[in-house]
């Protein structure tokens, strides 16, 4: 699931529409997603924090309108989210763990 844009394209400079779109698109769920400020997240993607907060703004707008985008946004974030969780999990594990060795029998790992 997703755009069907390469990475590399959507942090190009690149002004097609449709990469273009992905872009606005990956910001959003960057937002969504994560805590970063726009400013952040501008930084992530190579332009100005007034040009991402516009750009999230009218994503986010028209995804009121139209379902196709709303659950695209939906599953992007719930996907982001979860690769977020699993890490704090691991690393959750990991405090809890007195030693490499308990923390490899935590992630059922063989040594």
């Amino acid at each position: 699931m997703g755009t069907g844009v390469p990475r590399n394209a959507i942090d190009s400079n690149a002004r097609d529409h449709i990469i273009a779109r992905a872009r606005h698109i990956a910001m959003t769920v960057a937002r969504r997603a994560t805590p970063c400020s726009y400013p952040a997240i501008a930084r992530q993607f190579g332009r100005d924090h007034s040009t991402v907060y516009t750009r999230i703004k009218r994503i986010e707008s028209q995804a009121m309108d139209d379902a196709d985008l709303a659950e695209l946004l939906e599953n992007l974030t719930a996907t982001a989210l979860a690769g977020a969780n699993w890490k704090d999990a691991v690393r959750a594990k990991l405090d809890k763990a007195e030693s490499l060795a308990e923390f490899l029998e935590m992630l059922g790992a063989r040594q």
